[in-house]
């Protein structure tokens, strides 16, 4: 018996080699063949699409840095101006704050009162009470407006005001009360007295009383009551000069009364 020829072998095993892949191949591409689709064009599909993917992946990666960025620059711009527009507030509460001026003279209740910002000598005056049925009003300036710390003095008929008192000047001039009253701080005019007390008469610092006392230009409740208190402290005074040493009395006021005053 003849034996089998080695050659013969491998090219039957050659060719079971190649039906087997024959096989493989059909069976891998019998469905995209059964479709009508192009595998090679299925592969790029899939990898544009996984490329776009990934190129969309980075957008939403940069949008989201992007935006945090923004926030973050929008919450410090805010913050910042949050802060401006309280220092502003501070600020505006501070110069609107109320404004605190010191009647005296011919009003109901002569003291101390507390008025709204841009208020008048009109509104100080009904804060007090009111002007008395002998205070002599169309020497002030009542539309005034008021300046914080000052204080209005509301004069009676004859009674001299002192060119800049508070009741009736206008900041920084004169009073237009006093020019209304035609009085000058040297001498008597039409309508109006001279140096001194009411009528024009001098007021003795050593015997004078509160009430005496408060006719002096500038001269309140307060002041007047501490021109008593340094003269019975001291005894009597010898010159006007001693004045100075009276709280609540300066250079300011001691040139505006000193020669509406003498000692006796």
């Amino acid at each position: 018996m003849t034996g089998t020829r080695p050659w013969l072998s491998k090219t039957v095993l050659l060719c079971l080699l190649g039906a087997v892949l024959t096989g493989v191949l059909v069976l891998v591409l019998a469905p995209s063949l059964l479709r009508g689709a192009d595998p090679l064009a299925s592969e790029e599909s899939a990898g544009s699409w996984e490329a776009a993917q990934a190129d969309a992946s980075e957008a939403d990666a940069s949008e989201a840095d992007a935006s945090g960025g923004a926030q973050t620059t929008g919450d410090g711009t805010a913050a910042a101006a949050g802060s401006g527009a309280e220092s502003d507030g501070a600020g505006e509460a501070a110069s609107a704050g109320p404004i605190v001026v010191h009647v005296v003279g011919a009003v109901a209740a002569p003291g101390v009162v507390e008025l709204p910002p841009g208020a008048r000598v009109s509104d100080a005056l009904d804060a007090a009470g009111g002007a008395s049925e002998h205070a002599d009003v169309d020497v002030l300036n009542l539309a005034r407006v008021l300046v914080d710390g000052e204080q209005i003095r509301v004069p009676r008929p004859g009674e001299e005001i002192a060119p800049g008192d508070a009741g009736g000047a206008d900041p920084g001039g004169a009073g237009s009360g006093t020019d209304a009253a035609g009085a000058g701080s040297g001498g008597a005019g039409p309508g109006g007295a001279g140096p001194g007390g009411a009528g024009g008469v001098l007021v003795d610092l050593n015997s004078a009383d509160l009430a005496a006392l408060e006719t002096l230009p500038g001269v309140g409740p307060v002041t007047a009551q501490s021109i008593l208190d340094h003269r019975d402290a001291i005894g009597r005074f010898t010159t006007v000069d001693e004045l100075l040493d009276v709280s609540g009395i300066g250079d300011a006021t001691l040139s505006r009364i000193r020669d509406s005053v003498t000692v006796g």
